[in-house]
C-alpha cells in the first residue's frame, strides 16, 4: 500500500451512498457545496454587499488561499496576530475591528477550536460578520458532526479528510437577503483529471497486480513523451509547473465535482475520525521532545478530529528534508505567506513568519496504521538522538 502525507483513495472507500453523510449535512442549516474551501470563501465574498465596510480581517498566519479569494472578490484585507502556539492575540484582534471591517475570519487551526466566544462577542460589537474557517477539519466529536454553528458562516474543505481530491462547502447560519452567485461546472478537463488521479490512487493502494504494473508502465511512458515534447518546444520545467496555490477563477466559481461528492457519500466518517485520533494520540505519547523539536498540541480534546500532528522545529528547512528522506509522512502549512502580509506591524509579521518557518505537520490520516505511527515516532526519536 502507498503511504503518503495525505489520504488517498482505496477500494474499500468506494461503494453505495451511506446514511452518515446525510446525517452530517442535513442538520437544519443551509449548505452550499463548492469546488473547495477557497471557492466557498470566494463565492461568499463575491456576493456579500459592499458599503463603507470594505475590509476582511484575516489571521496573519495563513495559507495564501485564504487571502487571494478576498482580494479577487474586490475586498481589502487586514491581518490580526496569531501567536506561535497558534492561539489568537485577542487584544490585537480587538484593536483591528474598526468600522471598515465587513467580516472577521477565524481559522480553527488543525481542527482545534479557536475561542469563538470572544471572537463572536467582538464581531457583534463591531457590527461585522463572523466567518469560521474549518478547512483543516470539518468534523467534530465525540460522535461525528459538522461544526461551524457559532459564526454567521463556516467554510469546509472535504478532501483534507476524505480522499475525494476536491470538494468544499459553505454553511450559512444567518439569513441573508442577497443571493450567492450561480455556480459553473469545473469543466470536462478537470473532471477527467480528478478521475485519473483517483484511479491512480486506487491502483497505488492495491497489492501487486497486472493492472497496477500496466498502469505504472503507461504512466512512465506518458511522462517520457511529455518530457520529449517539452524539450522539443524549449519549454523549461520551471514554466511547466503550476504555482502551488494558483487561483483559478473557474474553479473558484464551481460547485463540487460529481465524483468527489460520490466519495463523500460513501465515506465511513466514524471510522475515519477514530483512526485519526488514534494516530494522533500515539505520536503525542511516544514522540520525544528535544532542543530542536517540541510538540505544539499534546492534549487531544474529545471533540477534535485532527488534520495532522503539529511540531515546532527550529531548523525545519534542514530537518524535514532528512526526515522525509527516511520515509516520514509529513507536510507544511503556511510555508508561503501572502506578500500583502508585509503591510502588517513588525510584531504581527514576526510571529507569522516564525510559524511559517518552523511549523511542521506529521500525517495522521486514516490510511496510516498504528504500525506506521510507531515507525514515524521511532525514526524521529532516533534521528534526534543521533544529533545529540
Amino acid at each position: 500500500m502507498g503511504v503518503g502525507a495525505h489520504p488517498s483513495l482505496r477500494w474499500q472507500d468506494l461503494g453505495p451512498p451511506r446514511p452518515e453523510w446525510a446525517a452530517l449535512s442535513g442538520s437544519g442549516f443551509k449548505f452550499h457545496y463548492t469546488y473547495n474551501a477557497r471557492a466557498a470563501l470566494y463565492q461568499l465574498l463575491l456576493a456579500m454587499p459592499r458599503s463603507e465596510r470594505n475590509t476582511v480581517l484575516l489571521p496573519a498566519f495563513h495559507c495564501t488561499t485564504v487571502v487571494e479569494p478576498a482580494l479577487r472578490a474586490g475586498w481589502k484585507v487586514r491581518f490580526y496576530r496569531i501567536r506561535t502556539d497558534l492561539s489568537i492575540d485577542l487584544e490585537h484582534l480587538q484593536s483591528q475591528l474598526s468600522k471598515d471591517v465587513a467580516a472577521l475570519l477565524v481559522i480553527h487551526f488543525l481542527g482545534f477550536p479557536a475561542p469563538l466566544e470572544d471572537a463572536h462577542r467582538m464581531s457583534r460589537e463591531a457590527g461585522c460578520y463572523l466567518i469560521e474557517d474549518w478547512a483543516h477539519s470539518f468534523l467534530r466529536g465525540p460522535e461525528p458532526a459538522i461544526p461551524g454553528d457559532q459564526g454567521d458562516f463556516a467554510l469546509f474543505s472535504f478532501y483534507k479528510h476524505a480522499p475525494s481530491f476536491a470538494g468544499g462547502g459553505l454553511r450559512l447560519n444567518t439569513k441573508i437577503t442577497w443571493p450567492l452567485p450561480s455556480q459553473i461546472s469545473a469543466g470536462r478537463r478537470q473532471s477527467a483529471l480528478i478521475a485519473k488521479r483517483l484511479l491512480e490512487q486506487i491502483v497505488d493502494n492495491s497489492s501487486g497486480s497486472l493492472l497496477k504494473s500496466g498502469l505504472q508502465k503507461f504512466e512512465r511512458w506518458r511522462v517520457r513523451m511529455k518530457s520529449r515534447q517539452n524539450i522539443a518546444s524549449e519549454t523549461s520545467s520551471e514554466n511547466s509547473i503550476e504555482p502551488a496555490y494558483e487561483f483559478s477563477d473557474r474553479l473558484a466559481r464551481a460547485g463540487i465535482p460529481w465524483l468527489s461528492r460520490r466519495v463523500l457519500l460513501a465515506t465511513r466518517w466514524a471510522g475515519l475520525m477514530e483512526a485519526r485520533r488514534r494516530n494522533y494520540a500515539h505520536l503525542a505519547q511516544n514522540l520525544l521532545e528535544n532542543q530542536w523539536m517540541r510538540k505544539v498540541h499534546t492534549a487531544l480534546p474529545p471533540d477534535v478530529c485532527p488534520w495532522a500532528f503539529p511540531v515546532w522545529m527550529s531548523a525545519r528547512a534542514e530537518q524535514d528534508v532528512q526526515l522525509r528522506a527516511r520515509g516520514v509522512p509529513l507536510f507544511t502549512f503556511g510555508e508561503v505567506l501572502h506578500p500583502i502580509t508585509e503591510q502588517s506591524p513588525a510584531a504581527v509579521r514576526k510571529d507569522a513568519e516564525d510559524l511559517s518557518r518552523c511549523l511542521l505537520l506529521l500525517s495522521v490520516h486514516q490510511n496510516l496504521e498504528l504500525t506506521d505511527m510507531e515507525r514515524t515516532a521511532r525514526i524521529i526519536n532516533d534521528f534526534y538522538q543521533g544529533r545529540n
